[in-house]
């Protein structure tokens, strides 16, 4: 679901494989939480793969459900003003 020009999806969320950030896809559809599929920035990994952007106001409700869940090893960031990406330390307590 792209949302371009609706809320700033400035949040990533990675996952250890696409399987786990297609899950984590379908619970923002079934929240109908703004979102879309993104390449994995080189900025945080060489890797080849997918992130999910979100906006940051619906961190803490994304992380809730990813931690539901269980997907593992969520690795959370957050975009800056330079187009950088700072890491969110960031943990439900329902984990």
């Amino acid at each position: 679901m792209s949302t371009m020009g609706k809320t700033p999806l400035d949040c990533l969320l990675l996952l250890p494989s696409i399987h786990y950030v297609l899950k984590a896809e379908q619970l923002c559809k079934q929240q109908r939480l703004d979102h879309d599929l993104v390449p994995m920035p080189r900025r945080i990994s060489s890797a080849c793969g997918m992130a999910l952007a979100f906006a940051c106001a619906d961190l803490e409700t994304l992380g809730k459900l990813v931690s539901r869940a269980g997907l593992p090893s969520p690795q959370w960031f957050r975009r800056d003003e330079q187009g950088d990406f700072q890491v969110l330390d960031w943990s439900s307590d329902e984990g």
